[in-house]
Parts: C-alpha cells; sequence; structure tokens
C-alpha cells in the first residue's frame, strides 16, 4: 500500500531517558508547572529506552496526496497550500499516533526545526548576508494537536494545521527576535524549557530535504580503474547522531535524505510504541538490520 511506511532499519539508543532534572535546565515559573508533575510524568516515561528506526515514504504517494488536498482546498475557494514536507510529517504522525484511543485527548507538542538564515533578524533586522555553516536555527512551535487527531482527522486537515503554523511562525520577525533575546539574554542563555507540560506528549522534527543529501557529488573521492573516465558515485544513505547524548531523543525525529523514489526518515520512540504500532497494521514491516549507536 501507497501510504505504509517500510521500515528498513533500527538502532537502539545508547541510554534511557532518565533523570529529567539533571537534563534540562526548565524555567519553572515561566512553564507553569510544578515539579511533582514533572516527577510523575518522569516515572512514567524513563523505563522505556529510545529506539530509533529508518523509514521511507515514498514520493509518488506525497505527491497524489498533495495534489489531493491542493484540489480541495481550491474547490472551497481557498488561497491556502500545503507544501510536501507538510503533507510527510502529517502522515508520519498519523503513522506513529495510529494506535491511540478515538477518546485519548492528550495534547502533543510538536516542535519543528526552523532556519533562521534567511529570517530578518540579524544585523540591522536583516538576513544573514554571508553562507554560515554552524547552528541557526530555532524552534517552530505547532499548536498543541490533541493525539487523537491524528487518528481521526484527516491528512489533508494535519497538513494545514501544520502549514499554518509555519506561515505564522515565519511572518512575525518581532517575536522571533524577542525569542532570541529571551534565549540568550544573561541566565537564560543555552537553557532549554522542558518541551511541554506535565501530562502532554512532544516530538522534535527537523527536516534535512533542502541540504539535498542525496545529491552530493562524492566522485572526487572515489578512484577510478580508468584514468580516462570520471567513477561513477551516488549517495546511498545518510545518518545523523545526537551531540551531546543528553539531548531528549525520544519522540524525536529527522527528515534526512531523499533519492528519485523516496523520502528518508529517521524517529526515535519507546519500543512499546513500536511495537503498539506495528500490530496497528500500518506499517509494512520488512527484515531490519539492529545496531547500536
Amino acid at each position: 500500500m501507497a501510504g505504509n511506511i517500510v521500515g528498513l532499519s533500527q538502532c537502539i539508543a545508547r541510554k534511557a531517558f532518565t533523570d529529567v532534572k539533571t537534563r534540562i535546565h526548565v524555567n519553572w515559573q515561566k512553564a507553569g508547572v510544578t515539579a511533582v508533575g514533572w516527577l510523575a510524568d518522569g516515572i512514567v516515561v524513563a523505563p522505556e529506552h529510545p529506539v530509533c528506526r529508518t523509514r521511507t515514504g515514498p514520493k509518488v504517494f506525497l505527491n497524489e496526496a498533495k495534489q489531493k488536498i491542493m484540489d480541495e482546498l481550491k474547490a472551497q475557494g481557498s488561497s491556502e497550500y500545503v507544501g510536501s514536507s507538510d503533507v510527510l510529517m502529517a502522515w508520519w504522525y498519523k503513522t506513529v499516533y495510529s494506535y491511540r484511543a478515538p477518546t485519548d485527548h492528550t495534547p502533543v507538542h510538536l516542535h519543528f526545526v526552523s532556519n533562521l538564515r534567511s529570517q530578518s533578524v540579524f544585523a540591522q533586522d536583516e538576513p544573514l548576508a554571508h553562507p554560515y555553516t554552524n547552528n541557526a536555527i530555532l524552534y517552530l512551535h505547532v499548536p498543541p494537536i490533541p493525539v487523537n487527531a491524528f487518528v481521526k482527522e484527516s491528512l489533508g486537515d494535519l497538513a494545514l494545521h501544520i502549514r499554518r503554523a509555519i506561515v505564522a511562525h515565519n511572518a512575525d520577525a518581532a517575536s522571533l527576535r524577542a525569542d532570541l533575546h529571551w534565549l540568550f539574554e544573561g541566565s537564560n542563555a543555552a537553557k532549554m524549557m522542558f518541551p511541554c507540560p506535565p501530562g502532554a506528549e512532544f516530538s522534535f522534527a527537523t527536516n534535512w530535504r533542502d541540504g539535498k543529501l542525496g545529491a552530493l557529488d562524492f566522485s572526487g573521492a572515489v578512484v577510478s580503474q580508468s584514468k580516462s573516465e570520471a567513477a561513477a558515485t551516488r549517495v546511498v544513505f545518510t545518518y545523523f547522531f545526537f551531540t551531546p547524548d543528553s539531548f531528549l531523543a525520544r519522540g524525536s525525529g529527522a527528515v534526512m535524505m531523499e533519492d528519485e523514489d523516496a523520502v528518508w526518515m529517521h524517529m526515535f520512540r519507546g519500543s512499546k510504541d513500536w511495537e503498539r504500532i506495528r500490530q496497528s497494521g500500518v506499517v509494512d514491516r520488512r527484515p531490519s538490520v539492529v545496531s547500536k549507536l
């Protein structure tokens, strides 16, 4: 089935998600939560090891789904739009939450990595004038979505919800500058608030499709048997590693690359989550390779 995701590999993360208070600096007043709530959530979450699995999203399916959504928006007289990455993320989250009960209203906080290089938040409120290879990111926060919405709502509605959050984020340069000022001011510098309140869930995601990692040219590093002919090379696969290892892996994922046929993604979830997803029947499961990070 085109809409199914194909399991290609899985890897077990080095450490369980434990000891939240030593890993995350929380501004309790700004978060508006209590230590008791964090402790309760930590007890529930900590026992499960985060397991990373690599999946592919068929591009034929994504393009067809995007076109269907765009046709529906046009028929409604709407000028809104969705991109293929909006559809990809909506499809992915519908998949990983497919086993949840239709009556489960647990809020899910989605955080997408946003590239700031083209935003007017630097010197003289202008974009970066020159290439910058270090991190220049901020998290884009999607308004919380009840987990049963991923079960009950259409792919188009979820993709549009994501697109609206992206549009609002990119259009509000003043808020971006204020967020950056708060993040790097005095005692706040380099500290991270916990990504959701007690009783809620979270997921981080980053999308590297614009990096075109699948199109990188490594021909200069390959020795050809014939000096008159350049060796044919192509990128087969890309992967990533978190540094430091205290990063909140569970619930996080990345769109790493695409080739002619598919988009390649990685995501960390609890081992019990993956088993429930498998049992829900939405995953086209194939033999996989297991390795430790």
